[in-house]
């Protein structure tokens, strides 16, 4: 895969003969893939996104030849490996954590803490920087202008949220992705903000 990317096997039931899989993903995909297991979950290696996309399209024989009920593969960023976490299955079919943890939030079932923590060591000014530019349409004259700062500058910090993340914001799925964290972020912070305010009030009354 990319290296944007980590893939991962879920499967229902485990399986005595692991060589078995690992040899029938190889034929697919023509690739020689070897698994890691990573909590609930097998971490695929070798696999080049061609590779991927002719292992995602044979998830009703792999599931017929290995007999059992769950099969499922999880597209996840590479750049945190707490994701993991977040990774629920209910069906055999590809999964994007994207799609995962925006159903945990509508469902109400999401660890918004946990979630938000992603980018905790990355710098407020890249953060904000990079909210700006995905709210701007990706536009960076437009985040030049709405932040007062010099289209080079903006650009810096774009780069520089890349490479330390290894999102690229500059794909639509990864910046709505990024996006929907650092508006979890916002939200925390002005909250916090907010009861700051009514704490400082309630101690002028007393």
């Amino acid at each position: 895969m990319s290296n944007e990317f980590k893939f991962y096997i879920y499967l229902s039931e485990e399986i005595e003969n692991l060589s078995i899989l690992k040899k029938m993903l190889s034929l697919i995909s023509k690739e020689n893939i070897e698994l890691v297991r990573k909590q609930h979950v097998f971490e695929v290696h070798g696999a080049s996104v061609d590779g991927f996309n002719k292992i995602a399209v044979s998830i009703k024989p792999l599931l017929s030849d290995l007999k059992i009920d769950k099969l499922a593969f999880i597209i996840t960023p590479s750049y945190y490996d707490e994701f993991l976490s977040f990774i629920d299955v209910n069906e055999s079919k590809v999964y994007n954590l994207y799609d995962i943890i925006l159903e945990k939030f509508y469902n109400q079932s999401l660890n918004i803490r946990l979630l938000t923590s992603i980018f905790d060591k990355i710098p407020d000014e890249l953060l904000q920087t990079v909210y700006n530019y995905i709210k701007c349409n990706q536009s960076i004259a437009k985040t030049s202008d709405l932040m007062f700062t010099h289209r080079n500058t903006i650009n810096y910090r774009i780069n520089k949220f890349i490479n330390m993340t290894n999102i690229n914001v500059r794909e639509i799925n990864n910046s709505m992705f990024v996006y929907f964290v650092i508006s979890l972020i916002n939200v925390r912070k002005w909250c916090l903000w907010e009861l700051q305010i009514l704490f400082m009030k309630k101690l002028k009354e007393r």
